[in-house]
C-alpha cells in the first residue's frame, strides 16, 4: 500500500497505480477507497477492463446488481476474451435469478478456457438452485476433475447429494471439503446439519464445537447447537446456547423461535407464546417462525390455530415441503381430514418427489382409509427412497397383515428385527410378536413359539401379558412348551 501512494504521489497520471492500490483496498475491505481509485484510474484510461470488473465486484458486495452488470459488460466490451468478467458477469445474474442468462456467462467463459474450474462450479450452483440436480453433478464432477483440491466444490457436490437424498455421498463429499480444508466452516455446518437429522448427536455436536472453536461469535453456531440439544431434551444446554446467540446478535428470528420451543417443553406456554411472537415481529416475512408457531399449537391442540400459522408460512414461502406434510399429518391424524390431507402431501410430492417422508405420510392416509394397495404402494416408492428406515417395513408389514398376505408380512417384519439402528429396538420384540401371531393363523406352532420367545426375550413382561390377552394363540392352551414361556 505505501509503495503505491509513493507511486501516486510521484506521478498522479499513472493510472495502473490507482487501479492497484484500489486491489489492496478492496482486499482490506475498504471498499470507499478502493471504488475512488478504480474510478481515478477509469479517468485516465478508460479502457482498463479489470478496473471496471472490480468496480461490478464492489456494486456486488453492495447488492447492486444491476450497477456490477453493467460494470462488467463495459469490462467484456473492451476484452471479450475476459473469462473472469463473463464468470462475475454470471454470479450477479445468478444473484438476480435470472439463471438462464447466468449460465450463458458461464458458458461463455469456458469457451475462451475450457479449463476454468470456477465457471463449471457456478453452473452447477445454478443447477442446484433450480433443482436440476443431475445437471449439477454433471458440472461439479467437471470442477474438481480440474480443481479436485478445492474443498468448496466437494462442498457444493455435497449439497446436490443432500437434495437428492444420496446422504451418504453428502456426508462423504463434506468430510472430503474438511479433509481438504479444515476450516472449511460451511462444510462442518452441513455436515453437522445431516448428522442432526439422523441423531448422530455425538457427532453433530464434535463439528458444531469446531465451530465454535473456528468462530466463538458465529451466532448460527449456537443456534444449530441449541437445536441440537433440543433433539436430545438437554434444555439447559440449549437454552444457554439460544441466549448466548441472542446476546450476540438480539436479531435473529431463528433463535427466538427455538427460545420458545424451549419454554414449550417446559410447561411455560406464556414464555413459549411470547417468544414465538418476538420471532415474528422480528422477521414477519419469515416463513419457519410461522411454521415454528404452528408446531406450537399443533402441542396444546389448537389445530386450527395450527393450520393458520401454516398457511401463512406457506403463503410467504409455497415451496416449503416439510410445512406441507406436517399440515397433512395433521389433517389425516387428528382431524380425520383424509381428502384434504392428500391435497397438501400431493403438494409436497410435487414439489419434492424424491422426499421418502412424503410417501410414508400418504401411505399412513390411504392405510387410514384402509386403502391398502395404495399404502402399499407407496411404502415401496418410500422404502425405494430410503431402504434403510426400518419402520417402513413394519408400517408395510402391517398393510400386508390387514389384507392376510401373510408371507409379505413375515418378510417385512423379519426385516425389522435385522435392524441396526437403536431408534428401532422396541419395534424389534412386537416385529417377532406379530410374526408369531402371523404363523398361528396357520397354526404352524414350532414357528409361533421360535418367535414368541424372542419377543418375551427381550421384553418379557410386555409379550408374557399380550401372549395371554390375545386369541391367537388360545389353540396352545394345552401346549407345555407355550405355558412354559407365558407363565
Amino acid at each position: 500500500l505505501k509503495y503505491y501512494i509513493m507511486s501516486i504521489t510521484e506521478n498522479p497520471q499513472n493510472a495502473y497505480a490507482h487501479s492497484n492500490r484500489g486491489n489492496i483496498y478492496y482486499k482490506l475491505k475498504q471498499y470507499d477507497q478502493a471504488f475512488q481509485d478504480y474510478h481515478n484510474a477509469l479517468k485516465l484510461n478508460p479502457n482498463l477492463e479489470k478496473a471496471h470488473n472490480n468496480i461490478g465486484l464492489l456494486y456486488k458486495e453492495k447488492n447492486n446488481f444491476d450497477k456490477a452488470i453493467e460494470s462488467f459488460s463495459k469490462a467484456l466490451e473492451i476484452n471479450p476474451q475476459f473469462t473472469e468478467g463473463y464468470n462475475n458477469r454470471g454470479i450477479a445474474f445468478e444473484a438476480k435469478k435470472e439463471f438462464d442468462e447466468a449460465l450463458q456467462d458461464f458458458n461463455r467463459a469456458i469457451q475462451v478456457d475450457t479449463t476454468y474450474a470456477l465457471a463449471y462450479f457456478n453452473k452447477a450452483h445454478v443447477y442446484s438452485t433450480t433443482k436440476e440436480y443431475q445437471k449439477a453433478l454433471v458440472e461439479i464432477n467437471k470442477a474438481i476433475k480440474l480443481e479436485p483440491n478445492q474443498a468448496k466444490n466437494y462442498n457444493l457436490r455435497g449439497i446436490i447429494y443432500h437434495d437428492l437424498h444420496d446422504f451418504a455421498q453428502a456426508i462423504k463429499n463434506y468430510s472430503h471439503a474438511i479433509t481438504l480444508d479444515e476450516n472449511s466452516v460451511q462444510a462442518y455446518k452441513n455436515r453437522a446439519r445431516l448428522y442432526t437429522m439422523f441423531n448422530q448427536y455425538t457427532l453433530a455436536l464434535n463439528d458444531l464445537n469446531k465451530l465454535r472453536d473456528i468462530n466463538e461469535h458465529d451466532v448460527e453456531v449456537y443456534v444449530n447447537r441449541a437445536l441440537l440439544y433440543i433433539e436430545q431434551k438437554m434444555y439447559s444446554e440449549a437454552f444457554n446456547d439460544i441466549n448466548k446467540a441472542i446476546e450476540l446478535n438480539p436479531n435473529i428470528a431463528t433463535a427466538y423461535s427455538y427460545r420458545g420451543r424451549i419454554y414449550q417443553e417446559k410447561g411455560d406456554i406464556e414464555k413459549a407464546t411470547s417468544n414465538f411472537d418476538k420471532a415474528i415481529q422480528i422477521d414477519p416475512e419469515n416463513p419457519q417462525a410461522y411454521f415454528s408457531r404452528g408446531l406450537f399449537y399443533v402441542n396444546y391442540q389448537k389445530y386450527e390455530e395450527a393450520l393458520k400459522s401454516f398457511d401463512k408460512a406457506l403463503e410467504l414461502n409455497p415451496e416449503l415441503v416439510v410445512v406441507y406434510c406436517t399440515r397433512a399429518s395433521l389433517l389425516y391424524s387428528v382431524m380425520q381430514k383424509f381428502d384434504e390431507a392428500l391435497k397438501n402431501i400431493n403438494q409436497a410430492i410435487q414439489l419434492d418427489p424424491q422426499f421418502p417422508i412424503a410417501y410414508k405420510i400418504r401411505a399412513s392416509i390411504y392405510e387410514a382409509k384402509k386403502e391398502y394397495d395404495k399404502a402399499i404402494e407407496n411404502y415401496n416408492k418410500a422404502i425405494e427412497l430410503n431402504p434403510n428406515d426400518s419402520m417402513l417395513y413394519f408400517d408395510r408389514g402391517s398393510c400386508y397383515a390387514q389384507q392376510r398376505n401373510i408371507n409379505q408380512a413375515i418378510k417385512d417384519y423379519k426385516q425389522v428385527t435385522v435392524s441396526i439402528l437403536d431408534e428401532f429396538s422396541e419395534y424389534i420384540p412386537r416385529s417377532y410378536y406379530l410374526i408369531s401371531c402371523l404363523y398361528a393363523l396357520n397354526k404352524e406352532t414350532d414357528k409361533v413359539l421360535k418367535y414368541l420367545q424372542k419377543a418375551i426375550e427381550i421384553a418379557p413382561q410386555e409379550y408374557k401379558l399380550l401372549s395371554i390377552q390375545t386369541p391367537y394363540f388360545k389353540y396352545l392352551n394345552d401346549n407345555a412348551q407355550y405355558l412354559k414361556l407365558i407363565l
